[in-house]
């Protein structure tokens, strides 16, 4: 019996929307073995990711310890999101649009929040932005800050 899925960029923008971790964590391992060979493993889809944001992006000091972003070990800097912002801009229209003025995408630890992608300036220009909050008292106000940003950029 075979089973054909979804195109792979319907799944990436269901994981966006719905912040599915098992199917992130999956789609790495998947890469890995796709690019570097069976069997398939969580090491080669980091190789592969690794040498990705290293040869094509240009980030080199970040830590991928999985895929689904669960992991307080898994480390980028706000300017090392921005650099992949800019390189990810022609495919923004796959995150998630929160009240037509944003494309991006939440993540959430205990303590730790923070809200990426794309503003949508009202004559539909895009602009990347970086929020990411350690706070281990309130981390719901990412999209107040953001809002905050637009209403005093727009």
């Amino acid at each position: 019996m075979t089973h054909y899925s979804a195109p792979v960029s319907e799944i990436i923008q269901t994981l966006f929307i719905y912040s599915n971790n098992f199917i992130a964590n999956q789609l790495l391992i998947i890469l890995g073995g796709e690019k570097k060979g069976a069997p398939a493993d969580l090491e080669k889809g980091r190789q592969v990711v690794a040498e990705f944001l290293h040869n094509t992006v240009g980030i080199n000091d970040f830590t991928l310890e999985e895929g689904s972003g669960l992991s307080r070990k898994n480390k980028i800097t706000a300017s090392e999101m921005m650099s992949l912002l800019i390189h990810f801009k022609p495919y923004h229209r796959l995150l998630r649009n929160y009240q037509n003025r944003f494309q991006a995408k939440t993540g959430t630890l205990r303590g730790i929040s923070s809200f990426a992608g794309y503003m949508l300036s009202p004559s539909g220009e895009t602009y990347p932005f970086v929020i990411m909050l350690n706070n281990p008292l309130r981390t719901s106000n990412r999209k107040e800050i953001a809002n905050r940003i637009y209403n005093g950029i727009f």
